[in-house]
């Protein structure tokens, strides 16, 4: 067990190095440091080596700087050596020339301390940078996992995308060419067919084929993600900004103004040819039967009164005849 003399020394000694490792001290606070020093070591006292380190871990502890802490407490410390051994020893004045030993070993053990401290430290923070390091690797692992698995699911995607566009082309280049063999056929046959005939069955076989086609597209575009819709310029659109405020048609002639002007020009072509054609003979031929009826309804009235009027005066029939 130490003694009560001892303790409070070691008390005296750690709070003078508290003190010195707040600010740095000058030449003038060096004698009053030195008297203090001199006074704690005084009767052969003996500072222990393993009191310095909870107590520079306590200093550093309760510091912002810590760099800041340990350069203040090795500088004065030095400081203070350098001293003691340019006033008491050199100058032959050696009344405290005792206490250069304690103080050279005290400098000595704080600044093996400090350096066992700060390597200390140094090997935490490289392997809390380690950790770090790890993490953002294990981070880096799993990206590269999701991505590696979301690239396999492309691939396996860009697999099945292709096999149902080439057949969707096929089909296309099918419907293509069976509408070209329909119109060479009806092209062929076109002396012997009437021209109103000719013109309806081409406008129904480039409804079928066009809409057709641009079925196929439109699905081409759903499997590979790119939109075949024209931008919609109106002021007011409501196209990107959840559910559509227009019509199905006018929304179709603002998107797709290709699809809706050539189907409306068709059916314009096809109404027309069908008005000519049918409706057109109906109207004339009922309006050459109304005129037959007509004169026919006039010729019956006039007979009947001819007839009337021999029944009336026989005898201006008589002479008539």
């Amino acid at each position: 067990m130490l003694s009560e003399q001892t303790r409070e020394r070691e008390t005296q000694l750690k709070n003078l190095l508290r003190e010195l490792s707040n600010e740095a001290i000058d030449e003038e606070k060096c004698e009053a440091i030195t008297s203090r020093f001199a006074a704690i070591y005084e009767g052969g006292f003996r500072h222990r080596y393993s009191v310095f380190h909870p107590l520079l871990q306590e200093i550093i502890a309760s510091s912002d700087a810590e760099q800041g802490v340990s350069e203040f407490l090795t500088v004065n410390l030095n400081t203070i050596s350098k001293y003691i051994e340019n006033r008491y020893i050199n100058d032959g004045q050696g009344e405290h020339s005792k206490i250069y030993r304690p103080i050279f070993k005290l400098c000595d053990h704080i600044n093996l301390e400090l350096t066992r401290i700060n390597e200390q430290r140094n090997q935490e923070n490289r392997l809390c940078q380690l950790y770090v390091q790890i993490e953002q690797a294990q981070h880096n692992l799993e990206l590269a996992r999701t991505d590696a698995e979301e690239a396999r699911k492309q691939v396996n995607k860009a697999q099945t995308d292709i096999l149902a566009i080439l057949s969707i082309f096929s089909a296309v280049i099918l419907a293509f060419m069976g509408g070209t063999t329909f119109l060479s056929g009806a092209m062929s046959s076109i002396s012997e067919t009437r021209i109103y005939k000719f013109v309806i069955a081409c406008c129904v076989c480039g409804l079928i084929i066009f809409n057709t086609i641009f079925l196929l597209l439109y699905i081409v575009s759903k499997i590979i993600e790119k939109p075949i819709y024209a931008r919609c310029e109106s002021p007011d659109c409501t196209c990107d900004n959840g559910r559509p405020q227009c019509c199905a048609l006018n929304r179709v002639r603002k998107r797709l103004p290709y699809v809706f002007y050539f189907n409306v020009c068709i059916l314009a072509l096809l109404i027309s040819t069908v008005i000519i054609r049918y409706a057109a003979p109906t109207v004339k031929e009922w309006a050459h039967n109304h005129e037959v009826s007509s004169l026919s309804g006039a010729g019956d009235s006039l007979g009947n009164d001819v007839g009337d009027g021999y029944d009336a005066n026989p005898e201006h029939a008589q002479a008539t005849q």
